[in-house]
C-alpha cells in the first residue's frame, strides 16, 4: 500500500528521496531516514495521516520569500506550523487542489521525466 507522500508524488510525477541519517558518533554507516521531496525552496514531506508538510527553506531563498509564502499559503487555508525569520512550515491537505497548486508553485520540486519526455517517437507510435 502507497503512503501518502508516495500517493502525491506519483500523481504529481514528483521525484522522491530518503534522507540519509549517520550514527550521533558519525563513524557508523548511513541509515535510510523519512521519505521527502526535494525541491527548489524546500520539501514536502509527511506531517500526519492526513497531511503534507512544506518546509520552506535553503540558501535559494530571497529575502522575504517566507513572508510572500505564508501568505500563499493563508490565503488558501494552510496552517503555519512553524514560522522563522527566514524559513517555516505549512501544512496543507493533498486533497484540496487549491493548496496543492501554491504548494507545489512554492517548493519547485524536481519532476520526474515522463517516457514520452525521453522517447518522442513513442508518442507518435503510441498516439
Amino acid at each position: 500500500m502507497m503512503t501518502l507522500l508516495e500517493q502525491f508524488a506519483t500523481s504529481h510525477h514528483l521525484v522522491r528521496k530518503r534522507e540519509q541519517l549517520r550514527a550521533a558518533d558519525g563513524i557508523g554507516k548511513a541509515v535510510a531516514g523519512e521519505p521527502f521531496i526535494p525541491g527548489r525552496f524546500g520539501e514536502v514531506y509527511v506531517w500526519d495521516a492526513h497531511h503534507l508538510g512544506l518546509l520552506i527553506f535553503g540558501s535559494h531563498l530571497k529575502r522575504g520569500q517566507w513572508v510572500r509564502a505564508r501568505r500563499r499559503g493563508l490565503a488558501v487555508g494552510m496552517v503555519v506550523e512553524q514560522n522563522g525569520d527566514q524559513e517555516g512550515v505549512l501544512r496543507f491537505d493533498p486533497a484540496i487542489p487549491a493548496q496543492v497548486t501554491v504548494a507545489l508553485d512554492l517548493v519547485r520540486p524536481s519532476r520526474r521525466k515522463s517516457p514520452v519526455a525521453e522517447a518522442p517517437e513513442l508518442a507518435v507510435a503510441t498516439g
